[in-house]
Parts: C-alpha cells; sequence; structure tokens
C-alpha cells in the first residue's frame, strides 16, 4: 500500500492530534498516526514497533489501569522501555491475546498488526467512547478515527446507505448497528474485535464485552442505601482512574446531576484543584425558556468551591461551526449542541488538554423519565382487560393522548411511537416512493431493534429499553462528545460509562433506578401516561444516583429535573436562518432524489412550527455532508442487515 494513502489520511485527523504524527509501513501493512499527548508526554511515540518481532500497534485513547497492567506483565518477566500506556497495550496483546482485552479499562480504538501470522486485530473499547470505521476495497481493509479519513483513501465508493439514512431521520443516529451512513463502511461496535489475515480476509466482529442481562427475579433485592453507598464508592473509584493525566485537566459542568457528582468527587480527589468550564446562549426562546443553566451552575460551583468559567455563545458563529464539525467528522451532525459542545472544548482548550463529562448516566441509571416510565405504558396496556372499566377507559384514552393508539403490538412498535425525532407517518409524507421502496418500509430498522429488544425478552420492558438505550442511544452521545471535543484537540472522558460501573448498574432492580416517588403517586399516576406522569413529578429517576450523592450536593441540584443541553436551532430556523435553509435544501442534489419536492417546499413554508421544523434538521445536514463529500444515491441497493457474533 503506498504511504501516500495513508499520509493523506492522517491529514484528515490533525485536529484530533495535532502534536505528533507518526507511520510505518511494512509487508502487509502501512499506518498511520495522530498524536494527542496527554500521558507520557516526551515518550510513547506512534505507531509503536516492537524491534524483536516486528508487531505494530497505533491506538487512540487511553488505558486508565495502564499501571496494574504494567506491574502485572512485569512480574510475568516483561520489560518497558516508555512510561506510557501505548507499550503496555501493546505487551498486553502480547501476553495475552484475546484476553487482554477482558483486562483493560480505558476508552480506546486500536489496530494491532502481529507480524509473524499477518493477523490484524481492530478493537473498539466497551461503551463505544472511541470511534473506529472500517471498509474494504479489494484486498485492502481501510480504517481510521474518523469517516472523513476512512473516506480520503482511493476507490472508497461514496454511496448513501438508505437504511442507515431512514434511520437517521427517525433517531438522529448517523448509525445502525455496523451500518453507517455510507454504504460498504462499517463501524466497529462497542466491545468488539476484528481479526483479520490471510485466511480470513473479511471476518465477522467478535463481541468480547456486553452488559449482564439478569431476569428481574434474578437481581438481589436491594435496600436502597446499601445500593447507594456501592454505587457511590464506585463511581468515585470510576472518576479517580480517570483523572490519570499528565496534562492539565478539568471539566464540563452543565448545573444537572451528572456533570455535578462528576465535579464534586474529581474535587475531593485532586484537593480543590479540579476547575471547569460551561456554555450557553443569552437570548430565551418561544415559550420563555432559557437557553443556558447558569444559576444552577453558580449554585453548584459555590457548594462545591469551584471555578467554573461561562461561555456565552454567539449564534451568528453557529453555522459556520456546524459546517467545520461535519467536515472534521465525515458524517452528518446528530444532534444541534454539537456545535456547542465543541464551543464549550474550544475554550477548555486554552488552560485544559482533558475533560471529564457527564454522559452516559441517564442511559446507565434511568435518567430519561419518558422512555423508561413509558416501559409501564407498555405493560399496563397488556393487562388492561383486567382493569375496571372506568379505570380501564381512562387509560384508554390517557393512551390514545400520548401514542395515537391504546394498544401495542409489540414493543419495538412501542418504542418507536414514542422515541422518533421525525414521527414515521410523517417520514414517509417526506421521502418519494423510490427512497421507501428502497429502505423497505423500514423493514431492517425495525428487524434491527426487533432482534435487540427480543434478544432480552427475559427482562421487563424498562430494562429492555435501558440495554437499548446502552447499545444505541449511547454510542450515538459518545460518538458526539468524541467529534466535537477532538475538533477541538480535546479528549473529553466519561467516567459514568467505567465497565465496573456499568456491569454493576445493570445489575440493580428496576426500582433502584426510576420508581414512584411514593405510595399516593402511585394511586394518581395510576390512569396517567409517561408524559403525564413526567409533568406532574409523579415518579424519580435516578434514584440510586441522588441517594448515593445527597450528602455531596445542593437539594436543588438533587431534585432538578433532567435538562437537555439546550440549543435554539428551532428559533434560528424560523428566524435568521430561514433563507439558508431553503437554499441549501432546494439546491440540493441528494434532497431531490431523496424526498418529495412538495413535501420538503411545505416544511420550508412551516419552518417556524416546531413539529414541521424538526425534519429540517437532519435534512439540511444531510445535504451540506452530501454537497461536502459528494456523496451520491447508491446504485443499488444493500438488504443485508449486519451483526456480531457473540464470543
Amino acid at each position: 500500500m503506498p504511504l501516500e494513502w495513508v499520509r493523506d489520511a492522517s491529514a484528515c485527523l490533525e485536529r484530533r492530534g495535532p502534536d505528533a504524527e507518526g507511520f510505518a509501513n511494512g509487508p502487509g501493512y502501512a499506518f498511520a498516526h495522530r498524536r494527542l499527548s496527554i500521558i507520557d508526554v516526551e515518550g510513547s511515540p506512534q505507531p509503536w514497533k516492537d524491534p524483536q518481532t516486528g508487531d505494530v500497534l497505533v491506538f487512540n485513547g487511553e488505558i486508565y489501569n495502564f499501571r496494574e497492567l504494567r506491574v502485572l506483565l512485569q512480574s510475568e518477566g516483561h520489560t518497558f522501555v516508555s512510561q506510557g500506556d501505548t507499550e503496555v497495550l501493546l505487551r498486553a496483546l502480547q501476553a495475552w491475546g484475546r484476553k487482554a482485552l477482558g483486562k483493560l479499562n480505558g476508552m480506546f480504538a486500536f489496530a494491532f498488526y502481529r507480524a509473524q501470522e499477518q493477523r490484524l486485530w481492530l478493537a473498539r473499547d466497551h461503551a463505544g467512547v472511541k470511534p473506529l470505521y472500517y471498509t474494504f476495497v479489494g484486498s485492502c481493509c481501510f480504517f481510521g478515527s474518523s469517516m472523513a479519513s476512512v473516506l480520503s483513501f482511493p476507490g472508497v465508493e461514496r454511496q448513501l446507505d438508505l437504511v442507515t439514512f431512514s434511520h437517521y431521520l427517525s433517531t438522529i443516529r448517523t448509525t445502525l448497528g455496523q451500518r453507517t451512513l455510507v454504504e460498504g463502511v462499517s463501524t466497529l461496535e462497542p466491545g468488539s474485535l476484528l481479526e483479520l489475515s490471510p485466511r480470513l480476509p473479511k471476518a465477522m466482529p467478535l463481541r468480547y464485552w456486553q452488559l449482564p442481562v439478569v431476569p428481574p427475579a434474578s437481581k438481589r433485592p436491594r435496600d436502597i442505601q446499601d445500593a447507594a453507598e456501592e454505587i457511590r464508592a464506585e463511581v468515585r473509584a470510576a472518576v479517580e482512574r480517570q483523572l490519570v493525566s499528565d496534562v492539565p485537566l478539568g471539566g464540563f459542568l452543565s448545573g444537572g446531576l451528572d456533570s455535578c457528582i462528576i465535579a464534586s468527587q474529581a474535587s475531593l480527589i485532586t484537593g480543590g484543584r479540579y476547575h471547569c468550564y460551561t456554555v450557553g446562549y443569552e437570548r430565551e426562546g418561544t415559550f420563555g425558556q432559557a437557553y443556558h443553566e447558569f444559576p444552577y451552575v453558580d449554585l453548584a460551583a459555590d457548594a462545591l468551591q469551584l471555578r467554573c468559567r461561562k461561555i456565552v455563545l454567539d449564534e451568528k458563529d453557529y453555522l459556520d461551526d456546524w459546517q467545520y464539525l461535519l467536515e472534521q467528522k465525515g458524517q452528518p451532525l446528530s444532534t444541534p449542541n454539537e456545535v456547542g459542545i465543541y464551543r464549550l472544548a474550544r475554550a477548555l482548550r486554552n488552560d485544559y488538554t482533558v475533560a471529564l463529562s457527564g454522559e452516559g448516566a441517564d442511559e446507565v441509571f434511568a435518567g430519561y423519565t419518558l422512555p423508561y416510565a413509558s416501559a409501564w405504558d407498555f405493560e399496563r396496556a397488556h393487562e388492561l382487560e383486567h382493569w375496571p372499566q372506568a379505570e380501564r377507559e381512562a387509560y384508554e384514552k390517557s393512551l390514545r393522548r400520548l401514542y395515537g393508539v391504546d394498544r401495542f403490538g409489540n414493543l419495538t412498535e412501542h418504542y418507536f411511537r414514542l422515541n422518533s425525532w421525525v414521527p414515521l407517518g410523517m417520514k414517509f409524507q417526506i421521502l418519494n416512493e423510490q427512497t421507501i421502496e428502497g429502505v423497505q418500509q423500514d423493514e431492517h430498522m425495525f428487524l434491527h431493534y426487533l432482534r435487540v429488544l427480543e434478544g432480552l425478552s427475559d427482562l421487563t420492558p424498562m430494562d429492555r429499553y435501558l440495554h437499548l438505550h446502552a447499545q444505541i442511544n449511547l454510542e450515538g452521545l459518545l460518538s458526539r462528545l468524541d467529534s466535537s471535543t477532538m475538533a477541538a484537540s480535546v479528549e473529553g472522558r466519561v467516567p459514568f460509562t467505567d465497565p465496573r460501573l456499568m456491569s454493576m448498574a445493570f445489575q440493580l432492580p428496576d426500582a433502584l433506578k426510576l420508581d414512584w416517588i411514593d405510595d399516593e403517586a402511585r394511586k394518581e399516576g395510576k390512569t396517567l401516561n409517561a408524559q403525564e406522569l413526567d409533568a406532574q413529578g409523579l415518579v424519580l429517576p435516578k434514584r440510586v444516583l441522588r441517594e448515593g450523592f445527597r450528602n455531596d450536593l445542593p437539594p436543588e441540584i438533587l431534585t432538578r429535573r433532567k435538562v437537555s443541553f439546550p440549543t435554539p436551532f428551532q428559533e434560528m430556523l424560523a428566524g435568521p436562518w430561514r433563507q439558508f435553509a431553503r437554499d441549501t435544501l432546494l439546491g440540493s442534489e441528494i434532497v431531490d432524489e431523496l424526498c418529495r419536492g412538495d413535501a420538503v417546499a411545505f416544511l420550508l413554508e412551516r419552518s417556524g412550527e416546531r413539529a414541521y421544523n424538526m425534519p429540517l434538521w437532519p435534512l439540511l445536514n444531510i445535504a451540506l455532508w452530501a454537497e461536502t463529500f459528494d456523496i451520491r444515491m447508491p446504485t443499488a441497493t444493500s438488504t443485508d442487515v449486519a451483526s456480531v457474533t457473540t464470543s
């Protein structure tokens, strides 16, 4: 393989690794690496090549427990010439093979080439904090940490994957299992290993890690105090592990429960030397809502004695930042707040290279009241025949208010009725007949979710949703964090995704995560749907987390309802972006090929209304991305549904 190919791909990763660049090539391989120096700053160059064996490693991320692994390897006779985690990872893979993956605590994506056997391993961390994309062109496997780097290789077809595109409209997630928005380019799923060799030139990935699947009857009954103490200790240990760094480290503080928990523990562990950044817009929304959380940030910073710098965002910069992020990722943005995260990271980079963030707590500890409490709607809808008539009729009306129906065929149908960025009915009014035929009425999307949910049939509906979110939503959120922070040359770390902590949390009974606030609320909420339960505050999410950190945080933070990262994109679409949206969509060749022209024109005309400007966000992203990377419609539709083999 010409070294120029990997040099071009490396150039796409410059912002992810501005501190150093390295190359290695030999029979059967050519590697490039861009380094953001965090540990062993003066040593640990990459690619790391073992002079005795010829084995080569390229590695993105951190192994938090590398010092313990180093001691263990030394006890087995291994010697080291560096002080970092790269050499430890290489020695671990050489000494223990696949078993090394089970010993790692970290976030990583790596390629390890075993020279004597001509065997390549691609692996990704258990939660999917660090991305890894790959594709095959002839006898070559091209891979990289961003879609942009993979698209830079010669021969990679830039054709839209229609199935993943439809999934993106429904969920704003840019992957579906192994599938990406580019046909033929795959993502290595979290906790997976791909092994390639001349004997296995295109093998299937193997799952080396997965969450424990524990039926409710097998979960140990727990007193909330006991469970809270255990979870508190594990959260603290996860934070301490992720504070390992040879460069300045800070954090993101939103004023919500999760980031405040991380900040409280980091401040205690560092003796008050942990400080934060926060971000927001000054404008108020159409309905009077604020697009910042500064009062809660001030409250938390005062209580925890943190220095927290506020970054006020200027909406005029949004479009330029959007385009920049899209170019860095090589993919459409997922959520509108990616720009805010990037701006936050860019400001933080003035003082720090590493930032701790609170992502993951909602998926691990049931922080989203509406989707998780909606599992009760699914359960109760199947029990209605046994209810007294008056209560049954009242609850049926409540279900119809939220879902449009009062019965559900299966959990997948129920999920998409509530959890769609663009409702299914609206989506098929926007797409043209050719596109609808190409995605086969979303058969593959539904089948993917059905396989996940039905594979968890021994669990409660709420626990099945938690597992689903940990597999799909969490990966999307972590990808958003990684791409937005690394575009500013900042490493984002997420203690709530620590594998020990996640495994512990998924063995807890549902009620320790989300439950009624008391027996009176249970009675009052019997005939209310999940949205109404949430609005009236009748259920409490993340119970065990709140209990575990009751003495660390102000009560206003502990009792605060979940608030998403606020971004005024809907107001901007209805106002200053209106002409930009019209010019972009009506001038887009790919949007014209995917959608009905009259439907797009209707959405643009009604862009001031929430129901109609929601679809504009993913459509604008697709249009900008296709124009930037010359993405074309597929010449033939692939109907294979990718799957991961469990090992």
